[in-house]
């Protein structure tokens, strides 16, 4: 088992990546999968440099900051390096030869620096822009205060399921209906996923599928005990009713979402959604944004 950072890192997926850390998966980064490899491990064998360092710079402002970045982008930090520089230049080697002859030049490129520099500010803080809060959400409620007591590499899914009940059971009181509702709908899930790995063991046990076709290389193995049969047909009805009751569930807490949408005026975001035009609306914040393209990048 492993976490999404430790997927993107093996698979050299950069973007994904950043987008990880930004939610919280800096917090993973010195988490080892199920072999034992943390991200930065498996970016190192990779020869991905840039995650490396990216990773390595991550921490580092993670514990200067409390972020893991300064801005959203690498452009924004060469700008101010560049834009210091250019500065620096005049300010020390141009403006002392020619504020004698020519205080106006002086006066014109300083008004003009200043100006440049007040509408980089204003782009900063634009939406989207450098230094503008995500609206992707972070992650670090759901995370906890150790990420790695949460995750078992020997069961990712188990595990992560059985973290995640006990902290909808804290927000549940506060929540109302719609917590209440997907607390029991990931109670659902992991009873699904209890099911399955019980029919894994199963077909594991007797050699065959669940569908009666037998698994390759253990056609010699001796049937473990006489009551297969009862057992399959056990987890086939625990199956069917759990299905029935994930669709009655299902259906109340997409009327709940529904009415919490409503309630936060997302009623455009809706109408568009339900027509299909999902061009114009960002499904990460619920809002419809003109420049769709770069929004919640």
């Amino acid at each position: 088992g492993m976490t999404a950072i430790h997927w993107a890192a093996l698979k050299g997926h950069e973007q994904v990546a950043e987008m990880l850390l930004d939610v919280g998966a800096v917090e993973l980064l010195d988490v080892p999968d199920a072999a034992g490899d943390t991200p930065i491990v498996l970016a190192m064998r990779k020869k991905n440099r840039y995650l490396v360092m990216s990773f390595h710079k991550c921490q580092l402002f993670q514990f200067l900051f409390g972020r893991p970045h300064l801005s959203h982008n690498h452009f924004a930090n060469l700008f101010v390096g560049f834009i210091a520089f250019n500065i620096g230049v005049f300010a020390l080697v141009l403006a002392p030869g020619i504020a004698a002859s020519h205080p106006g030049t002086v006066l014109w490129w300083s008004l003009l620096m200043s100006l440049s520099m007040m509408l980089w500010v204003q782009n900063c803080f634009a939406d989207p822009g450098w230094l503008q809060p995500r609206t992707i959400y972070p992650q670090h409620h759901l995370l906890g205060d150790d990420p790695a007591r949460a995750f078992d590499a020997e069961q990712p899914v188990e595990s992560q399921m059985v973290h995640y009940d006990s902290l909808l059971q804290d927000m549940a009181g506060d929540g109302g209906d719609l917590a209440k509702l997907e607390q029991e709908q990931n109670k659902y899930n992991y009873q699904r996923q209890l099911i399955r790995e019980a029919r894994k063991r199963l077909e594991e046990g007797t050699g065959r599928t669940t569908d009666g076709a037998p698994i390759p290389g253990l056609e010699l193995q001796p049937l473990i005990g006489g009551n297969a049969e009862l057992g399959r047909q056990q987890l086939e009805r625990a199956a069917m009713t759990l299905q029935e009751r994930e669709r009655a569930t299902g259906e109340s807490l997409g009327r709940a979402r529904v009415e919490k949408l409503l309630g936060l005026g997302c009623g455009e975001y809706l109408t568009l959604v339900e027509k299909g035009d999902f061009k114009q609306v960002c499904v990460v914040c619920r809002a419809r944004r003109k420049m769709r393209s770069h929004h919640c990048k």
